[in-house]
């Protein structure tokens, strides 16, 4: 048998969907054939426990898959153009700095034996210390520089340089990047 759904004047769209979860279910869950059109609420049949039980996990499965979908949309990486990636960027932390239009990002970088980024700044101020290997880095119009495991170095105010990892054995940092907020970690210059 099928009924209508009373209609009850400024019903709160939350109490309608309580009262559904408990009270209907559509009428194509029952056996009369007929299907509930999307967005529907116009045919309901009183539903039993089985029907009640459909209809709640109904509910359930829809609002954790609109949770899921809304949370990776924004988390989707960008995937290197060179695989395996020659540098790899680990943020341990991230801070804003109280007034300030600057966060503070701590990273472990790694990079492959034998690459060089090419030319790029930070907008702010990058410090690192070497933990593994050498790290070759080179400010414009200054003369090349090779930091040892031990090591520490700054490069200052959005300087222009190149770095890259020395020899045959990858790189390892620990860095503190003192950036802009909203600005790209790093951009490449030409």
């Amino acid at each position: 048998m099928v009924i209508k759904r009373p209609r009850t004047p400024l019903m709160p769209a939350k109490a309608g969907i309580q009262f559904l979860a408990k009270h209907w279910v559509p009428a194509s869950a029952g056996t009369s054939g007929r299907v509930l059109p999307a967005l529907s609420a116009r045919r309901y049949h009183h539903g039993d426990a089985k029907g009640e039980n459909t209809m709640k996990r109904l509910l359930i499965v829809t609002a954790i898959t609109v949770l899921a979908l809304s949370g990776t949309a924004n988390a989707q990486p960008v995937p290197s153009p060179v695989q395996p990636a020659p540098v790899k960027r680990t943020v341990l932390g991230k801070v804003e700095v109280p007034g300030a239009n600057y966060d503070v990002i701590t990273a472990l970088v790694e990079i492959a034996p034998g690459f060089k980024a090419g030319r790029h700044n930070h907008p702010g101020t990058v410090q690192a210390q070497v933990l593994e290997g050498e790290f070759w880095y080179v400010l414009d119009g200054q003369p090349e520089k090779v930091a040892k495991a031990g090591e520490w170095l700054e490069i200052r105010d959005a300087a222009i340089h190149n770095e890259g990892a020395q020899g045959s054995t990858p790189s390892k940092l620990i860095a503190i990047y003192t950036v802009e907020r909203g600005k790209p970690l790093v951009s490449p210059v030409k």
